[in-house]
């Protein structure tokens, strides 16, 4: 069961200390893995931004941790009178607990162990500004070398709005490779071959010998 407590929080020069609220949930029998996937979602967001986030993500640790943070803002609304609507997840953290051994039966007498974890769940909340989101640009990519992209590469970079303008940019490169390599077999195949060349020491024996076997035929018909 949730247990509520309060963490004053350090105070700044000149002002009054801010008050935190927590709540802390112990031996959860789930990993603190898999329990902090979940809770890295709400770290920093506000509490109704946090619990919508909560309701709408699938996993086994999402009504756990739902059910933590409703306790941490009910501490804070009813034990410190702070508003509901202000409140934001400071602190949201998992900590191992203890871990159950089991073991598992195996052939020829082996046990293969079973590590049942546990986690202990506590979220922090207090009055203030959520983090805002840093919208992610193109200034943000590292600019590369230039070079020449090939058409797969021209397909796969192409962004959401310029779909169309990067198949034609692919479509243009296969066609231009293309045409390359059928004027390369056109050139292969008019090209005489080096074996028959007249210029070359082979093609002259290949004449002579022809022109001896028709002098032959041209004997043998007188």
């Amino acid at each position: 069961m949730p247990e509520a407590k309060a963490k004053p929080a350090a105070a700044v020069a000149g002002e009054q200390p801010a008050v935190a609220a927590r709540a802390v949930a112990r031996y959860i029998r789930i990993a603190p893995r898999k329990v902090r996937v979940v809770i890295n979602l709400i770290r920093g967001k506000s509490a109704g931004e946090a619990l919508a986030i909560l309701k709408f993500t699938p996993k086994a640790a999402s009504p756990v941790i739902e059910k933590v943070l409703r306790s941490a803002i009910a501490n804070a609304t009813h034990n410190f009178d702070l508003d509901a609507d202000r409140l934001v997840v400071t602190e949201a953290y998992a900590d191992a607990g203890p871990t159950l051994k089991r073991y598992h039966p195996r052939q020829r007498g082996q046990a293969f162990p079973i590590l049942k974890r546990t986690s202990h769940i506590t979220i922090v909340v207090k009055e203030g500004t959520p983090k805002k989101r840093v919208p992610f640009t193109a200034d943000d990519v590292p600019a590369g070398p230039a070079r020449a992209m090939s058409a797969p590469e021209v397909k796969k970079t192409a962004g959401k709005g310029g779909k169309a303008a990067g198949k034609t940019a692919a479509k243009k490169a296969a066609r231009t490779t293309g045409t390359a390599r059928r004027k390369a077999g056109e050139a292969k195949a008019e090209a005489p071959s080096k074996k028959t060349a007249p210029g070359t020491t082979r093609g002259k024996a290949a004449t002579a010998t022809r022109a001896k076997a028709r002098a032959r035929g041209q004997q043998k018909e007188g």
